[in-house]
This record gives C-alpha cells, structure tokens and sequence, in this order.
C-alpha cells in the first residue's frame, strides 16, 4: 500500500513510519474484529444447529456449558464487542487516515 509505512523502504513506497501507538492499536482493532467474528458464528451455529463451538472447543460438558478457557474466551469476546461500539469512531479514523 504506497505510502502506508509498512512497507520496508527498499519498496520504493514507504514514506515516513507511522507512530508506534497506532500501528499497536490497529493491530489491537484487528484482533478485536477477529474476536467479534468468532463470537459471531458462535452464535449463529446456536441458532442454526443448537451447537456451542466455544464450549465444544475448550472442551466444556455440553452446550451452555462454561470451562475457565470458556469465561476466558466469552469474556474476550465481550470485551470486544464494548471496544468496538465504544471506539469505533476513532477506529473509523486511525484507518482512514493512513489511506
């Protein structure tokens, strides 16, 4: 992506690096949309099939069932999910503004 700076200068695009703190926090942005996604089709399989990947995946008991991997990836999610409704504009910024 010309201009972006994150691309090595040998590329003939790298203008001057962005800051530190953006780079960390888009890559922050990144994995929350990750989490999001995921907890996304976690709940479409639920309603769909009546299946709890999650708690399949951390191997709870059954369907609605919680393990501490469980709480932990819920909690991410959810986490996630406040992130993202309570920053998206900046998060609407810090990636157009890079463009």
């Amino acid at each position: 992506m010309p201009g972006s700076g994150l691309l090595p200068p040998a590329c003939g695009f790298a203008s001057k690096p962005l800051p530190w703190r953006i780079v960390h926090l888009k890559q922050f942005d990144v994995f929350a949309a990750i989490l999001l996604v995921v907890g996304g089709l976690n709940w479409g399989l639920v309603a769909v099939g009546n299946l709890d990947l999650v708690a399949a995946w951390t191997g709870a008991e059954g369907f609605g069932a919680k393990n501490m991997l469980g709480v932990i990836v819920y909690g991410l999610v959810g986490m996630a999910a406040i992130y993202q409704a309570l920053a998206w504009k900046a998060i609407q910024r810090r990636w157009q503004a890079q463009a």
